[in-house]
């Protein structure tokens, strides 16, 4: 199955091999319109993809914060007594 699969590989590329490049060159109308594809940064992308990280980060900390309380849950109930007068 492989042999049978180079086998046609080889014959088109002898067959590419035979074909005739064009006379005129197009390599300039092909990189211009490559370049006028190009069109930098889609702001709104670039917006939400801030606002998503800003949310991110804010839950990252506020997480962070409450994994001390999580892990040590003397912390929490010390850290509550101010605000209630104890």
């Amino acid at each position: 199955m492989v042999r049978n699969r180079l086998e046609q590989f080889g014959m088109l590329a002898s067959e590419a091999r035979l074909d005739v490049p064009p006379a005129m060159d197009v390599s300039r109308q092909v990189l211009y319109r490559i370049n006028a594809l190009d069109e930098g940064i889609d702001r709104p992308l670039a917006w939400l993809t801030a606002g998503s990280f800003a949310m991110a980060a804010c839950a990252m900390i506020m997480a962070t914060t409450l994994y001390g309380d999580w892990n040590d849950p003397l912390a929490g109930i010390f850290g509550i007594s101010p605000v209630l007068g104890l």
